[in-house]
């Protein structure tokens, strides 16, 4: 992001980072809430982001529409390192109402292969003592044990 910001002239004003999820709403985490104090306080004229699936992975794309809704609103132009300017054209919003579709079906995939991961683990072999987890019944004995959900 240094870099496309250098090749393309910006001077960084502002470093924000979030480590939480793209499913939380924008606003609602720290580097979001960031951005939108410097939007009120004018304070920049462009934002870029690494590539779309770091602005939201929310189920209905809704959080890309309202960010950029919001930075045309007060004159910000917005950027994708990984795909350049998106303008407020009627053919880069569908782009970018594509892409981000794309990040939250992937989302979904992640979940669904942790969760088929935690399931397949827990069904391997249980090592545990005590009750059986809600929801799964101990069958065989000693080495043999097994969890069936």
């Amino acid at each position: 992001m240094r870099q496309y910001s250098a090749r393309n002239g910006f001077e960084v004003v502002e470093e924000l980072q979030d480590v939480i999820s793209g499913a939380v709403e924008i606003q609602d985490r720290p580097g979001g809430a960031k951005l939108y104090e410097l939007m009120a306080a004018q304070t920049m004229d462009v934002v870029v982001f690494f590539t779309v699936d770091r602005v939201a992975r929310d189920d209905d794309v809704a959080e890309l529409v309202i960010l950029k809704r919001d930075l045309r609103r007060a004159g910000i132009e917005l950027h994708f390192a990984d795909s350049g300017q998106s303008d407020n054209s009627t053919l880069s919003g569908i782009l970018d109402y594509i892409r981000a579709s794309q990040a939250t079906e992937e989302r979904r995939k992640i979940r669904e292969r942790i969760k088929r991961g935690i399931h397949g683990k827990a069904a391997e072999r249980w090592v545990g003592g005590g009750h059986v987890p809600y929801g799964y019944q101990k069958v065989g004995l000693r080495k043999e044990t097994q969890l069936v959900i």
